[in-house]
């Protein structure tokens, strides 16, 4: 439980981290929620749904696909076709840009070297934390659909 706290935490920081670089930056702009908002994808980010969501992926393509791959092909290439696959997963939720791939690639990578290092709990952790602090408190938009903060 403290592994999944932990890096629950860590995942929101990161994304306070990159936030705060992307305001200084201009890039971005924080502001309550508004009547401008859609509610369209508040279902999947309610933090329980959010929760079940990502222990499903994480227990897919971390614990499944690395565990199953890395003794038949290596820990580097196992990683990285977790990552692909991940990747590959999430287009159908919408590619905002170009950055929509490289940011799930990259996090992928990411979240399979914690989970190669500290286990299912801690990818877990990091992944809802991420998850949380983007879409339900933050509010970026989900997938290139509306705005789904509660109250940013």
């Amino acid at each position: 439980m403290n592994l999944f706290l932990g890096w629950t935490a860590i995942g929101g920081g990161q994304v306070l981290l990159i936030t705060l670089v992307l305001a200084l930056l201009r890039s971005v702009r924080l502001r309550r929620h508004g009547p401008d908002s859609t509610p369209s994808h508040l279902w999947s980010t309610n933090p329980v749904v959010m929760l079940a969501l990502v222990l499903g992926e994480e227990w897919l393509f971390r614990s499944l696909v690395v565990g199953y791959l890395t003794p038949r092909v290596g820990l580097l290439w196992a990683v990285g076709i977790s990552a692909a696959v991940f990747t590959l997963a999430h287009v159908p939720n919408g590619v905002v840009n170009v950055w929509t791939p490289v940011n799930l690639l990259l996090f992928s990578v990411l979240a399979g070297l914690v989970y190669v290092r500290f286990g299912l709990a801690a990818v877990t952790g990091l992944h809802y934390g991420w998850n949380l602090m983007q879409w339900p408190i933050l509010g970026y938009p989900l997938y290139g659909g509306g705005h789904v903060g509660r109250w940013f």
